[in-house]
């Protein structure tokens, strides 16, 4: 678990490779103030995500009542 403020960004990712994520994202890269590594990450771009603070979900990203 980490603290995130209101407005700072979080890319989630497998594996840490901070130069080849820097090319890839070029000037937007440094607009995360977190990085978060997880093999949990594990993903095949069609998963909706929710994010909690408790058990609360302050935030959802695509349909978590659809699979695919």
């Amino acid at each position: 678990a980490i603290s995130v403020s209101t407005g700072e960004d979080i890319l989630l990712l497998r594996d840490v490779d901070a130069a080849g994520l820097a090319t890839y994202f070029g000037d937007c890269y440094a607009e995360f103030e977190h990085l978060a590594e997880s093999d949990g990450v594990n993903f095949n771009g069609d998963d909706p995500f929710e994010l909690y603070n408790g058990n609360i979900v302050i935030e959802t990203y695509g349909d978590v009542e659809v699979s695919g």
